[in-house]
């Protein structure tokens, strides 16, 4: 399974024309964090995701998050 993800991965990079491999993606990613609070005057969820990075923004910006 981690073999077909890792292609997909691969696939996704090339058509998108990015300037980065799998192991950099990967490196990327792993230090994407998303925060999640719920706000106790109104009970509503919120999700936000940390980008501190350029790298993070590009990565970001290719897969749409």
């Amino acid at each position: 399974m981690a073999y077909k993800v890792y292609k997909e991965l691969e696939r996704q990079l090339k058509q998108k024309n990015a300037q980065i491999s799998c192991e950099q993606a990967i490196e990327i990613a792993k230090s994407i964090y998303a925060v999640e609070f719920t706000d106790p005057a109104n009970g509503n969820t919120y999700k936000e995701t940390l980008l501190l990075n350029e790298e993070q923004n590009q990565l970001a910006k290719l897969f749409d998050f």
